[in-house]
């Protein structure tokens, strides 16, 4: 298969800054960061799971053009990459290494590197939009491989449950609406304190949506789908 060798950065893409992307990172999962325990009494060692790290993900550019100082405004501090080959996912990302633009300067043509710091998840691109989801609604993605932080925006008033997969939180008083961000943890507009319980995650496969509350009017929910 032919790689699709394409670079957006803070959606800006490769080609509007007439830049040759040569190679791009390998696909493979994410660094999984582990603990080796010992055991009494048994040979060998248990590995703990702790978490998913960031990873270097490097790309490798040639530049021809006249304008060096745009390609380094361009490729320089935070933000989404979405890299060709995985066109369906964005990473957030830093540049972690300077853009050598005296080098670029002097022949006109020249090869560097990138190196995207990447926080440890590919987030679906058609997971980032909201919509509008009744009670009793099943989300699913057939790509997301693991738990997903959503934004749900409740609006209405009163009080009421929100339930996913027999998971529980109150929302004591929506006042209107109210934003919850998993993310984050947080909710929006000084309402930290309006939600009681767990904050919300989908699981990998399907998740039952439901709630009670009959002052609510309408729930939004932006699946922030993602993968390892």
């Amino acid at each position: 298969m032919k790689e699709n060798k394409i670079l957006v950065f803070n959606n800006k893409n490769n080609i509007d800054m007439n830049l040759k992307i040569v190679s791009l990172p390998p696909i493979q999962d994410s660094t999984k960061s582990t603990n080796d325990v010992d055991i009494d009494g048994a040979d060998g060692t248990l590995t703990e799971f702790n978490k998913y790290t960031s990873d270097i993900k490097p790309v490798e550019c040639d530049y021809q053009g006249n304008d060096p100082d745009k390609i380094v405004r361009w490729l320089r501090g935070k933000g989404p990459v979405i890299f060709g080959n995985r066109p369906d996912r964005f990473y957030n990302a830093e540049i972690v290494n300077p853009i050598p633009i005296n080098q670029i300067i002097e022949n006109q043509l020249y090869n560097f590197l990138v190196q995207f710091k990447c926080q440890p998840f590919g987030y679906l691109l058609d997971g980032q939009d909201f919509r509008t989801i009744t009670n009793g609604t099943i989300l699913n993605h057939n790509k997301a491989d693991y738990i997903s932080l959503p934004i749900i925006t409740i609006y209405g008033t009163g009080s009421c449950i929100v339930t996913i997969n027999n998971r529980n939180f109150t929302i004591t008083e929506i006042g209107t609406s109210i934003t919850i961000d998993s993310s984050i943890q947080n909710c929006y507009a000084g309402k930290e304190n309006k939600i009681n319980g767990p904050y919300p995650y989908l699981d990998i496969g399907e998740n039952l949506i439901t709630w009670t509350g009959t002052g609510v009017t309408k729930v939004e929910i932006k699946p922030n789908w993602r993968c390892i």
